[in-house]
């Protein structure tokens, strides 16, 4: 900020001394033509400033937009869900895959569903070991508490439709199949198992 306030001062400085020697050149010039002759040379210098001033101006301004159109982020078109399920999931088995099937499948492999119950006995599997090295009080107090945050806990929402769910499970028990990620490309290709192993 600073490296620019002094170039635009330097440039005032400079435009005020090109003003002044002007000046003295008019004042010169005033005496020794007539004054038809230096009104002449005064309107065709007027006229030529202008016009370096408007071209000046236009390239500016052409650089400027052309800057800022290079800087703007490009927008790829938007194509049908329809096309980018079936650009990302490929079938290469002999089962047909439904469309709900499919949709499952473009969520992608590190998609993690919802639980559709909270699975208590495990939780209390997991910190009951903890809870035996501690002194009587304090280990049934801890279990009181964890009884009485798990009575209130509901599972999340479910973040597919039961229709994505049922899909989801037809895919899962299905062992002739297997689905995997493409070397190249982010999609999902299905194989059938015999063909895997060949």
């Amino acid at each position: 900020m600073a490296l620019l306030r002094e170039r635009i001062s330097n440039t005032r400085i400079k435009l005020k001394l090109i003003g002044e020697e002007i000046d003295n050149i008019e004042d010169l010039l005033h005496k020794c033509i007539q004054q038809t002759d230096f009104n002449k040379i005064i309107k065709w210098c007027d006229s030529s400033a202008k016009q370096a001033f408007e071209n000046t101006r236009k390239k500016h301004i052409s650089k400027f937009n052309r800057l800022k159109n290079k800087l703007q982020p490009r927008k790829s078109p938007i194509l049908p869900r329809s096309q980018i399920i079936d650009k990302t999931v490929i079938n290469l088995s002999s089962r047909n895959i439904t469309d709900r099937e499919k949709q499952v499948l473009a969520l992608g492999l590190n998609f993690a569903t919802t639980l559709t119950h909270i699975q208590k006995e495990d939780i209390i599997q997991h910190i009951e070991p903890t809870l035996t090295g501690m002194d009587k009080p304090a280990a049934d107090s801890i279990r009181l508490e964890i009884s009485r945050i798990l009575s209130k806990a509901e599972p999340p929402k479910p973040n597919i439709t039961k229709l994505e769910r049922l899909a989801l499970e037809n895919l899962h028990s299905n062992s002739s199949i297997h689905i995997l990620k493409a070397d190249k490309w982010e999609c999902h290709c299905c194989y059938e198992h015999c063909r895997l192993q060949s």
